[in-house]
């Protein structure tokens, strides 16, 4: 019998090994696999893995914005883009997440904001500066802003690198041109510049609905945008007349919001040719600030704007144009109420020494606030007739004039019997002003304000004994306080005697 014998084969061993090799390898595979389905499952049975992918976007929205440093510039992705591989695809996919471009910014940075972004709308911010841009880099910035020019939605500019204007015009010129901001809706211009031109350049942006420009900007760029509706001008002591003013509102005529800010006044000679009035049928907010009282009134009585419109001027004296100051400046002052207005029906007067503020109100809830920076403000009270025209139409007087003092007794006394038609009076006053009050108010033959019937004292100190008193003469000559709010802490005695002689009492803590 013949014995048989099996021959050994190498290739044959080492194909086993390979399969078993193989056999393990798709078994560890599968085990990862598994791992992470099972883990997926578990964290979308947490509170956070069911967030629909809605909530997921609005996270990663408010995490990126908390995010952004302006400063640097830069954006900081935060690590909520990669907490798990369900939000890092999130994000990914979601393109208004990568729509944030700061320039200069690195090149491989600025493709992948790009390509991420697809076809959403962008917010540039461009900050050119010799401490985030060296001149080297100048073109690439320009041809990267001039490649998403058609999908900026949002545009800031601050330009420091080169103060010269000519360098600033040909980086527009060639990088921008007249190519056309389809989509642009927000430019904010922060440009400095010691040598600036009369006209630098014509921006392509017909649709602009905000616009803010700081310093001489406002004269170089030349932005024909008439559906702008908030405007912020900021001039840093770059002069800006009244005509210029009324020149820029009147190409802007569907302007809903303005501010128009200078730490120096606007003053200097006022033109004596007759120009028509600028319509703002839409104007909401309104605030200029400084100007001179002669420019202020100008400004006014050259703007026709709705009632319920609410107008913040901030008002300094004429002395520096040439005016003596013996000229008494509240009789100035009345030359800035408007005539375009509705009738005034409230007035607030606020005294703090050099600052003085006036808000006059409108029944459609306007108002025209005069923010005075300079004093000699008893004219008010001395000089009542200069008011008169709008006096006699007043229904609610607030007056603060703390810590300084009111006038003698006897002009409240002029004062008050002019605004007879006065129903509500607030004030804030010291305490021997405020029984100096009581007593013009208790003036004869004559009744002082005989339809005043709410009297606010806010946390004025006074002496419930006194007011008995006050309350018991106006009672008495059928003139009623029937509503009068006082502070408890701030009375002396007994709130409760007052009780008896007013329909309705408010007492604060």
């Amino acid at each position: 019998m013949a014995s048989q014998r099996q021959t050994f084969s190498p290739n044959a061993s080492i194909q086993r090994i390979a399969s078993i090799e193989q056999t393990q390898q798709a078994l560890a595979e599968m085990e990862c696999r598994m791992k992470a389905y099972l883990t997926q499952q578990r964290n979308m049975c947490t509170p956070i893995g069911r967030l629909s992918a809605e909530l997921v976007v609005e996270i990663l929205e408010y995490c990126l914005e908390q995010g952004l440093d302006r400063e640097t510039p830069r954006i900081k992705y935060p690590s909520a883009f990669y907490w798990c591989k369900t939000w890092r695809n999130i994000a990914i996919n979601t393109p208004s997440l990568w729509s944030q471009i700061f320039l200069p910014a690195p090149r491989k940075m600025f493709r992948l904001l790009r390509d991420r972004s697809g076809t959403a709308s962008l917010t540039v911010s461009v900050f050119a500066s010799k401490h985030t841009l060296k001149d080297s880099e100048l073109t690439w910035v320009g041809n990267a802003l001039c490649e998403i020019i058609p999908r900026i939605s949002h545009l800031t500019l601050e330009w420091s690198l080169h103060k010269s204007s000519g360098i600033l015009r040909e980086f527009l010129l060639a990088y921008v041109g007249q190519k056309q901001f389809d989509r642009l809706r927000f430019l904010e211009w922060d440009v400095m510049l010691h040598e600036p031109s009369s006209e630098i350049f014509t921006l392509n942006a017909p649709e602009v609905r905000s616009l803010k420009v700081n310093g001489e900007m406002f004269r170089a760029l030349r932005l024909p945008c008439p559906h702008v509706v908030r405007l912020q001008l900021i001039l840093d002591d770059v002069y800006m007349s009244s005509e210029e003013i009324l020149g820029l509102l009147s190409e802007v005529p569907y302007l809903e919001h303005c501010e128009i800010s200078d730490p120096e006044p606007i003053s200097g000679p006022l033109t004596t040719n007759s120009r028509p009035l600028v319509l703002l049928s839409n104007l909401r907010y309104l605030a200029i600030g400084a100007v001179t009282i002669r420019h202020a009134g100008y400004l006014l009585q050259h703007l026709e704007i709705p009632s319920s419109a609410k107008v913040q001027l901030e008002i300094w004296s004429d002395d520096s144009e040439g005016e003596s100051e013996d000229v008494p400046h509240f009789v100035s002052l009345k030359s800035v109420l408007p005539t375009s207005m509705a009738p005034f029906l409230g007035l607030g007067m606020t005294f703090t020494g050099v600052n003085s503020c006036f808000t006059f109100t409108t029944e459609s809830e306007g108002s025209l606030a005069l923010d005075c920076q300079f004093d000699n403000l008893a004219q008010l009270f001395s000089e009542p007739s200069d008011l008169a025209s709008y006096a006699a139409i007043l229904t609610e007087v607030e007056v603060q004039y703390m810590p300084f003092t009111l006038p003698a007794t006897r002009h409240l006394i002029n004062a008050f019997l002019l605004w007879s038609r006065i129903t509500q009076l607030r004030v804030q006053l010291d305490e021997n002003d405020f029984e100096r009050l009581l007593t013009a108010l208790e003036d004869t033959p004559e009744i002082v304000c005989p339809r005043l019937r709410i009297l606010d004292c806010g946390d004025t100190k006074l002496s419930s004994a006194r007011m008995v008193v006050f309350l018991g003469f106006r009672r008495d000559k059928g003139v009623p306080i029937t509503e009068l709010t006082v502070s408890r802490r701030c009375t002396e005695g007994d709130v409760n005697d007052l009780s008896p002689l007013v329909t309705k009492l408010l007492s604060r803590i």
